[in-house]
């Protein structure tokens, strides 16, 4: 069997899948796509715990969008998770156990939460995250749930499926990286309230700074654009510097996943 006729019919088969799923008001919603962060994103700890955005795009495009706040759990691919204590030793957590992930903004972004229990029972003051190549999420299965995702289905989005939208999303050296340098900057962003210019200045050289100095340029450019663009109208008072980024971060992953919609559709 060839690459294409292999790539082909897993496609079909898994639109077929998530064709006959259509119009089950209480489906499962879609299987996500955690984009590989290439190191370590550290967490911004508080009252609730060490949390931040990742950047996540959408599986399956016949399934609907989850909703804010819907959870998640790993369905293959690894996570990393390293707490610090005080004294400076890193442990290293299961996330399995100490992992909390919600959808944020439908299928562009997820949440991950390290619980104030967590910290407090491994003595940790800091918590870094670094995302693997290939990482699926999937929606954890709910007592109502009509049409669970099932182990054949869970296969081929975790193989074919998966590598596919590596090549359209995780590998798209343009609009990805400017999706990493906003979502970066997003999350060193509160979600209310407004922060001054020299504290943005910082914030942008920063989230450069983690992509790496080999990072397409046209990527960074593309990220300064927008960051100039929300600086200005931050300055104008709406939106907040936070939301204008989420909304164009969004942008390009929406893009992207169109992409990977367009790849990923069989050929008849």
């Amino acid at each position: 069997m060839t690459g294409l006729f292999r790539f082909l019919s897993v496609a079909s088969i898994l639109t077929l899948t998530s064709f006959m799923t259509l119009g089950s008001a209480q489906a499962a919603p879609q299987a996500l796509g955690l984009v590989a962060t290439y190191g370590d994103v550290e967490l911004n700890c508080g009252t609730e715990g060490c949390t931040a955005e990742f950047t996540t795009f959408c599986l399956q495009q016949d399934r609907a969008s989850p909703d804010r706040g819907t959870p998640y759990h790993v369905g293959s691919g690894e996570i990393q998770v390293a707490g610090r204590t005080a004294s400076g030793d890193i442990i290293q957590l299961d996330p399995k156990q100490s992992l909390s992930l919600e959808s944020r903004r439908k299928h562009m972004a997820l949440r991950m939460l390290v619980p104030q229990e967590t910290l407090k029972e491994h003595k940790l003051v800091s918590v870094a995250i670094s995302v693997k190549d290939n990482v699926v999420l999937l929606p954890k299965t709910s007592p109502g749930d009509s049409n669970p995702h099932s182990q054949t289905e869970i296969a081929m989005l975790s193989h074919s499926m998966r590598q596919i939208g590596s090549s359209y999303v995780d590998g798209n050296q343009d609009r990805t990286v400017a999706a990493r340098v906003l979502g970066s900057m997003i999350n060193g962003l509160p979600e209310r309230g407004k922060v001054d210019n020299p504290t943005r200045e910082k914030l942008w050289k920063s989230s450069v700074g983690r992509v790496g100095p080999d990072a397409p340029k046209q990527g960074i450019e593309r990220a300064k654009g927008i960051y100039q663009l929300c600086k200005w109208m931050a300055g104008r008072g709406t939106p907040n510097m936070r939301h204008c980024l989420e909304t164009h971060h969004d942008e390009f992953i929406k893009y992207l996943n169109s992409k990977y919609w367009e790849g990923s559709q069989p050929i008849f």
